[in-house]
């Protein structure tokens, strides 16, 4: 009895099993696009979360920013440092100051030299090679003068070899020479990057 009912119904339920898949597959096809639409905007509202995550972090420090800056302006650190200057001139002004501390120290001066331009990705060392004899006193008063001038300087490689000490016709020794070699040299800010700063 069984299966004369399903004899007779098979052919309705086969027809209706075939009517669910096709209606399933219509459905899956209907919703794909409207599926990778939510997938997409999903995507775009993390990357937008990850943008506005970066802009309050930038507002937040913008304060502090600008604190810093004024700070900056009322100590006059700006004298500090050469900016915004062609590296030519800078060289050019560094072996200027140079030769003055020097003749006012009353050293005899063999050599002064510009140093080529070292370019880093963010600043560029430009500077001056200088060969001269002094006194020990003399020496010392060049270097706290570029020590503590501004624009600040750095006194690099520096080598000192004494020099023979000479008599006077009385037997006297006059006061000890020394042979000096040094670098001096500064850091200048990239074009690119002092843009980006301001």
């Amino acid at each position: 009895m069984m299966q004369k009912l399903w004899m007779q119904k098979r052919d309705g339920v086969i027809a209706l099993a075939v009517l669910i898949v096709v209606f399933l597959l219509l459905a899956v096809l209907a919703l794909e696009p409207i599926f990778s639409h939510v997938e997409r905007y999903r995507a775009e509202l993390r990357k937008d979360a990850r943008v506005l995550q970066q802009l309050r972090a930038v507002d937040a420090a913008r304060d502090a920013l600008e604190s810093t800056f004024k700070e900056y302006e009322e100590k006059g650190l700006q004298t500090w440092v050469y900016s915004q200057e062609q590296v030519d001139s800078v060289a050019l002004d560094i072996q200027r100051r140079v030769s003055a501390e020097l003749t006012q120290a009353t050293a005899q001066v063999k050599t002064i030299s510009p140093l080529p331009v070292k370019m880093q990705a963010d600043y560029s060392a430009v500077g001056v090679k200088v060969d001269f004899s002094a006194s020990m006193s003399a020496l010392m008063e060049v270097l706290n003068a570029l020590e503590q001038g501004k624009p600040l300087l750095v006194v690099d490689n520096l080598r000192i070899t004494p020099a023979r000490a000479r008599s006077s016709r009385g037997g006297d020794f006059s006061e000890q020479t020394v042979d000096v070699q040094m670098t001096v040299l500064t850091l200048l800010m990239a074009q690119s990057s002092a843009g980006a700063v301001q």
